[in-house]
């Protein structure tokens, strides 16, 4: 007989979230998703230290620990996101459509008490789902006030131990959009994300090119590099 441990660790910790796809009229109530055709670009996207700034911990500004965001007080993106994005969808003579795609290993569906002092106490990365959609949603008005739609928003809730397919550098998620969306070309696709194991590793995965994004490469960058590739693919 094999004794699980599995109901323990979730009055612990909580239950882990689901994670999976949230389409447009999932992300936008009231909206229809749009149609995508073979010709479109799709634009993956991380979200933590590509479209949002991590939160730092720690007496001084370079401390290396991260923690979530939790709330408009350390809710900030990341410099140049917002109009690269909208400069992307509006001067090209292409449709591209945003997609966020994002390893959430703390995200739970709810959390337990002990779990959410010691996350309060030693700034370990959990988070609730329900704050996770809310900084999403902060995201995604912001992104709709300069005119730009996401079209999709992908997330796995699994850490490295949990051996799924779906965790970056895994390209599990794909499957899911392609569900979604059959007649999207994936091999035009572009990846835009900070970290070169997740991110740079997906696009290794999907045979796709990876613009990387951090303190020294910024979007004013990876616009230029976007453009560069969708024009070497004309």
């Amino acid at each position: 007989m094999e004794l699980s441990l599995r109901p323990a660790y979730n009055l612990l910790f909580g239950e882990k979230s689901e994670g999976g796809i949230r389409v447009g009229e999932e992300i936008y109530e009231g909206n229809q998703t749009p149609e995508v055709s073979g010709d479109d670009i799709i634009l993956f996207v991380d979200r933590d230290g590509t479209m949002i700034v991590e939160p730092r911990v720690g007496k001084h500004p370079n401390a290396e620990i991260d923690y979530q965001v939790t709330g408009k007080h350390n809710f900030e993106f990341v410099d140049g996101f917002v109009e690269a994005v909208r400069e992307l969808t509006q001067d090209i003579q292409k449709n591209i459509h945003l997609v966020m795609i994002t390893n959430q290993d703390g995200l739970r569906q709810k959390m337990s008490k002990p779990l959410f002092w010691l996350s309060r106490k030693r700034n370990l990365p959990y988070n609730p789902e329900a704050k996770f959609r809310e900084v999403n949603a902060w995201i995604y008005q912001a992104l709709k006030d300069a005119g730009v739609s996401v079209l999709a928003e992908l997330t796995c809730p699994h850490d490295d131990h949990d051996g799924c397919k779906c965790r970056k550098p895994e390209t599990g998620m794909t499957d899911w959009l392609k569900e979604k969306f059959p007649q999207a070309n994936l091999s035009t696709a572009i990846m835009v994300g900070n970290s070169s194991s997740s991110d740079g590793g997906f696009a290794v995965n999907m045979s796709i090119p990876w613009i990387e994004v951090n303190e020294e490469k910024g979007w004013e960058n990876a616009t230029k590099e976007i453009k560069r590739h969708i024009s070497a693919g004309q």
